[in-house]
């Protein structure tokens, strides 16, 4: 009885850290994804500083 409750506890624990991983590999990628639009914010920032346009951006 007890090595099978140990074994079900075992599919358990490693189906949370399954579930974990994945929750932790979307926040990565969602980490990235705001940083990758933050440079593409700051390139068009010195584009239209280059150019003499001011771009007006709003931070929310």
């Amino acid at each position: 009885m007890k090595t099978a409750i140990n074994v079900s506890l075992k599919k358990i624990f490693k189906n949370e850290l399954k579930l974990w991983a994945t929750i932790n590999r979307n926040e990565r990628q969602n980490l990235r994804f705001h940083a990758y639009q933050q440079n593409d914010q700051r390139s068009a920032d010195f584009k239209a500083k280059e150019t003499g346009i001011h771009t007006v951006r709003h931070n929310y």
